[in-house]
């Protein structure tokens, strides 16, 4: 029997006797999972007529990795919050390494600075509004 190579479509055919008893059988290649299966994360049930459905443990465990998204601020996991912690380290290094140069520390924000900042975005939101509304009137 000739040797074959490997193609999508293979898969999808039928075996002949030949083919199934020679090791090329045991050499198939595992087929990449649709997009929804990927994202989906486990491997899901398939009926007869190939159609994917969801497991009930399946779909349990998905719901919970939904809802880890949306955790509420106020009910930090231990976790999240070492997470956290490490990635605001994280940050504050690399803003400490590019602002040496300039010679600024940005790791150590003042109240007052923040405050200001704040109000200028305040101002500029608000004055953008008020041009809107103008020319909207003018028309």
């Amino acid at each position: 029997m000739r040797r074959t190579r490997w193609s999508r479509t293979m898969v999808r055919t039928r075996w002949s006797r030949t083919m199934r008893r020679t090791r090329r059988w045991t050499m198939r290649r595992r087929r990449r999972k649709s997009k929804t299966m990927r994202r989906r994360g486990r491997t899901l049930r398939r009926t007869r007529r190939g159609r994917t459905r969801w497991s009930r443990t399946m779909r349990r465990s998905k719901i919970r990795r939904t809802r880890r998204r949306t955790v509420r601020r106020t009910m930090w996991s231990r976790t999240m919050r070492r997470t956290r912690r490490r990635t605001i380290r994280r940050t504050i290094r690399r803003t400490i390494r590019r602002t040496r140069r300039r010679t600024v520390r940005m790791t150590m924000w003042s109240r007052t600075m923040r405050r200001t900042i704040r109000r200028t975005i305040r101002r500029t939101i608000r004055r953008t509004r008020r041009s809107r509304t103008r020319r909207i009137g003018q028309r």
